[in-house]
Parts: structure tokens; sequence; C-alpha cells
């Protein structure tokens, strides 16, 4: 197929500060930068994030 593009997707988990406490954010984006899906939780291993 000519001129097809390969869809694409990233996925990162990065670590945020709420009201002083740890929060894992998960983002899943396409090749464009658009948001597919967005995930936030507790930060389980706080201890492993600051040792990094």
């Amino acid at each position: 197929m000519r001129g097809f593009r390969q869809w694409e997707w990233h996925f990162d988990e990065p670590y945020v500060k709420i009201n002083g406490k740890m929060h894992k954010l998960e983002l899943a984006v396409d090749q464009e930068g658009e948001l597919l899906q967005s995930y936030l939780t507790k930060a389980r291993n706080t201890q492993a994030f600051y040792e990094t």
C-alpha cells in the first residue's frame, strides 16, 4: 500500500507531586501528540523514586 502511514503511540509514566504527595501519571499519546488515555494513581514506592 503506497502512502500508508504506520500508526504509532507512546506510553510515559512521569511522577508528579500533588498537594505534597507523589502520584504516578500514566499517559498514552499518538504520533501527533494527541492524548489517547491518561490515568493518575498514588505512587506505590516513593522511596525508590527518590533513590534514582
